[in-house]
């Protein structure tokens, strides 16, 4: 299963980086799915 999520991040990259960093164990044991890209890609219909 694939999903596509946006999240709009208007200030605290670092905050963020680190909440994903450490949510990703969590996930992982939870869900079965981890962050695999935190970046940001400039056309929101391309996936990568």
């Amino acid at each position: 299963m694939k999903i596509y999520l946006t999240v709009d991040i208007t200030k605290g990259w670092d905050t963020w980086n680190e909440m994903a960093e450490e949510l990703n164990p969590e996930i992982v044991s939870v869900g079965g799915m981890k962050f695999i890209f935190k970046g940001c890609e400039t056309d929101e219909k391309r996936f990568t």
